[in-house]
């Protein structure tokens, strides 16, 4: 994904947030390779004795960056349960793709809908029979 994202932006981001399996030493290499910095857990065990100052600095990033993870993770928790990403059963990578397409445009819209508190109606023609689908989002107050 960072090949990727330098590919599409002719640069390296400054710092990616890794779970523990995408930290391993070879990750780790590249990343150090091309001045990247790897937010996420240490390789190895915990040392013994660390001081309380560093302890401290070390905790609020971590807790700075689990909180930034959470955030996508909750994005793409609501992709595969509410937009039913979770439940695709395609065959084919074609099918595969319209399905996650789908999902994905399915997020996009309810976050629009949920932004405007707007109420969606679609009326779907198939064989003669005409299906109508309401779509409310929930109302905070």
């Amino acid at each position: 994904m960072i090949e990727r994202y330098q590919h599409l932006y002719d640069y390296y981001p400054d710092e990616v947030l890794a779970d523990k399996l995408y930290r391993n030493r070879a990750n780790i290499a590249f990343a150090k390779k091309h001045g990247i910095k790897i937010i996420g857990p240490k390789l190895g065990r915990k040392p013994k004795y660390i001081d309380q100052a560093e302890q401290r600095v070390a905790n609020a990033a971590a807790r700075d960056a689990e909180n930034r993870r959470g955030k996508i993770e909750r994005s793409f928790s609501f992709i595969k349960h509410k937009c039913g990403l979770g439940l695709v059963r395609a065959k084919t990578a074609t099918t595969i793709a319209v399905s996650i397409d789908f999902g994905v445009m399915m997020a996009n819209i309810e976050t629009v809908l949920r932004f405007f508190s707007w109420e969606l109606l679609l009326t779907v023609k198939t064989n003669d029979i005409y299906l109508k689908i309401s779509y409310r989002t929930n109302q905070i107050a």
